[in-house]
């Protein structure tokens, strides 16, 4: 049974970002779903499961970081007036989405330490 919970879990991690194209987007559901997630896990295949549901998280922060900071560079060659302000601002955005990063994984190894209670 408790194996079960813990597929069934991981199958609703990794599903709901797959269908996400078909659907509009709607981050509070998602939200919502993480949400009951947390509260409800309760043994180690589910930690497991939100462990690397946080690590996908992250993940996908540094590739947007990558992305932002390539635009930066990118202004920065630019000949556009503006190009200045709209490289700090993808500096900006870089650097918030590398902290955001950080917290994702700071809940990634949580939860793999409960793997070990």
């Amino acid at each position: 049974m408790v194996r079960i919970h813990g597929c069934l879990l991981l199958c609703a991690l990794v599903l709901a970002p797959l269908t996400s194209w078909t659907q509009p987007v709607d981050d509070r559901s998602e939200m919502g779903l993480t949400d009951h997630l947390v509260q409800s896990a309760s043994d180690p295949a589910d930690h497991e499961a939100l462990a690397r549901h946080f690590r996908m998280e992250a993940d996908k922060l540094r590739m947007m970081a990558l992305a932002h900071r390539s635009m930066g560079d990118s202004y920065r060659r630019s000949k556009l007036r503006k190009a200045e302000r709209q490289k700090e601002h993808c500096e900006r955005i870089a650097a918030l989405e590398e902290q955001i990063s950080q917290e994702y994984e700071q809940l990634s190894k949580a939860h793999e330490a409960e793997l070990s209670r």
